[in-house]
């Protein structure tokens, strides 16, 4: 499954709004996603992947931003996301600064899409029985770009297994069942 949902994301506008449908269809608790914000602020140190991805111009200013997204008390996506301010509208950049709207739902109206740029599934941590799912199922580097063709931000997302469901090994009784 998490194949599919690296698909569903490849070819998604949005994180936000593929995570919302992925939700709805596989009844993953209930609401909106929103946003649990751990910094946002002025980006200080900029590695030149995140320049070279979002061709900006030297002095533009970047804003590095690290969250996690939430269905209710379900934890779905950690993300870090290096966005350009500049090339946002102005309430676009006070929302997010504001509220608990992910980044993907502030910009819609940009008509943004995804290209990603590195995808990795982690191996499985498992525990001594053999039935801990992994923390994280998936990992994406991806650039959001607007409708017309403007790099808006790099984001590195690790999705949670919480998204996928994960069947545990069938378990036999060698008891007596006669006296069920």
């Amino acid at each position: 499954m998490a194949r599919d949902l690296d698909k569903r994301l490849s070819k998604g506008t949005t994180a936000t709004a593929t995570l919302q449908a992925w939700c709805e269809e596989h009844s993953l608790s209930t609401g909106a996603i929103t946003v649990i914000c751990h910094h946002q602020g002025n980006a200080v140190a900029v590695g030149q992947d995140v320049l070279e991805a979002l061709k900006s111009l030297p002095g533009e200013p970047i804003v590095y931003r690290r969250v996690q997204l939430v269905r209710a008390d379900v934890p779905l996506v950690e993300a870090e996301n290096w966005f350009l301010p500049q090339r946002l509208l102005p309430r676009m950049n006070e929302t997010l600064a504001s509220t608990k709207l992910p980044f993907g739902q502030v910009i819609a109206p940009l008509a943004p899409s995804r290209r990603t740029l590195h995808r990795c599934f982690p191996g499985y941590a498992l525990d001594q029985d053999g039935q801990q799912p992994p923390e994280v199922i998936l990992e994406h580097t991806a650039v959001v770009i607007s409708g017309g063709g403007v790099p808006l931000a790099l984001v590195k997302e690790r999705f949670r297994s919480e998204l996928v469901p994960f069947s545990l090994p069938a378990e036999c009784d060698s008891g007596d069942i006669s006296r069920r």
